[in-house]
């Protein structure tokens, strides 16, 4: 599933900060990967943790329940984030 800005991707968010593909969702060796291909990176918090997750042209596994902000911290409160739950 790959996330942007442009009309071709599978998950459309229209904000200046998302870039016109910022990230993909693959599914590889059992795992849901988060892989970011953005200008400005995204960040990840997984539920109970407290620390977030920066990501710049990297990837990592999403386990669990969690948020995913594009372009912008979490620090940022009009950031565009986005849940997400795996079992």
């Amino acid at each position: 599933i790959h996330i942007g800005r442009v009309p071709g991707v599978e998950f459309v968010v229209n904000d200046p900060r998302v870039s016109r593909t910022h990230a993909r969702v693959d599914w590889r060796n059992g795992s849901v990967m988060l892989v970011d291909v953005s200008s400005y990176g995204c960040w990840v918090r997984f539920a109970g943790s407290g620390a977030d997750l920066v990501l710049r042209r990297e990837e990592c596994a999403l386990h669990g329940r969690g948020e995913i902000a594009l372009g912008s911290s979490f620090a940022d409160l009009s950031a565009i984030t986005l849940s997400f739950a795996v079992s």
